[in-house]
């Protein structure tokens, strides 16, 4: 993997995942806002009542492929990250296991911080934009420093619900993260090439 994901995607997505930590939904909070702070009041009630197994990597993932994953519109986040042209010439099968093995890494990654969750509050914004299928959702992360990390949700209407289809964490998006991630290797092996050095990854990281 390249030090794109290791310096930006990663700590985006590491980062992130203390945005499901939030607060109640108000009655004034768009359908797309209570999507994200269901999501949050699931994963605080998770952590709560799991504190034993939290250092348990298996558990983890599976409780975040449960709460979060479905809150992403994958689909449509692949399709974005590989390109039109590369996903276009794509087998239905290549795409599958694209997505089966990009859940996997954002499984993990998304993971990592929820053992150790260390009291980082989160803010969400007055709504700016919730227009037809689509709404972007600003927050911002409060540190225990006092640090502020902004976030912004973009979101879009898939299959009845909100889902998120991309993020950015002080201006660095996670999709075209992984885009630049992906690119040369795509270019100069592509799909096949992208696949087979995702499985590496995979197998690496659960060896």
């Amino acid at each position: 993997m390249r030090a794109i994901f290791q310096q930006r995607c990663m700590m985006g997505l590491v980062i992130s995942c203390l945005l499901w930590f939030s607060t109640l939904v108000s009655a004034a909070d768009s359908q797309s806002v209570v999507v994200l702070k269901e999501s949050a009041q699931e994963m605080i009630h998770m952590l709560k009542a799991n504190q034993g197994k939290l250092h348990n990597p298996s558990f983890l993932h599976a409780q975040v492929r449960k709460i979060v994953l479905p809150r992403f519109d994958l689909t449509v986040m692949a399709q974005s990250i590989v390109g039109r042209n590369h996903w276009s010439r794509a087998t239905p099968a290549q795409r599958a296991e694209f997505i089966r093995q990009f859940s996997s890494l954002v499984i993990s990654v998304y993971s990592a911080p929820l053992a150790d969750y260390n009291g980082d509050q989160v803010q969400f914004m007055p709504q700016r934009s919730e227009s037809g299928s689509r709404s972007v959702v600003h927050t911002q992360i409060i540190r225990p420093t006092g640090q502020k990390i902004a976030v912004i949700y973009q979101m879009l209407q898939s299959g009845g619900t909100w889902k998120v289809y991309d993020f950015s964490i002080e201006g660095i998006s996670m999709v075209s993260s992984y885009r630049a991630q992906f690119a040369d290797v795509l270019q100069s092996q592509g799909m096949t090439g992208l696949l087979a050095e995702l499985r590496q990854h995979h197998n690496r990281s659960v060896s």
